[in-house]
């Protein structure tokens, strides 16, 4: 059984919402914040790459990765940090980069049999 609002539900998100129509998140959030109601912008990921505030750099969570096609980029980072356990911040793998050692390596497929798949556009 789903619970009923109680109280003035709509009444009050009537009045928030035109107060947030007339700000932008960041100034709602400071506003908000200066009257001590618990309030946060919700950030898309852009915005969360661009840090802002610089929260997310000085705690070591965003870090910057060299990428061969792609250049230098910004990654996430560990979002806790566990010593018996580092995080491994690594840049993606270019398609195919691996085929060699996981069908050869990995599955066992020799050289001829990844020639045969590659002449046939599958790898």
């Amino acid at each position: 059984v789903l619970a009923k609002p109680l109280g003035h539900a709509g009444e009050t998100d009537a009045l928030i919402d035109g107060w947030l129509a007339s700000r932008d998140k960041w100034r709602a959030v400071e506003e908000a914040q200066e009257l001590r109601v618990p309030f946060t912008e919700v950030l898309d990921p852009r915005e969360v790459v661009e840090d802002r505030l610089g929260q997310l750099t000085a705690r070591g969570f965003l870090t910057n990765i060299d990428h061969p096609v792609a250049g230098r980029v910004t990654a996430l980072g560990a979002p806790v940090v566990m010593p018996a356990s580092p995080w491994m911040v690594c840049r993606a793998p270019l398609l195919g980069e691996h085929n060699a050692d996981m069908l050869g390596g990995e599955l066992g497929l020799s050289a001829r049999s990844m020639a045969r798949l590659a002449a046939a556009g599958v790898i």
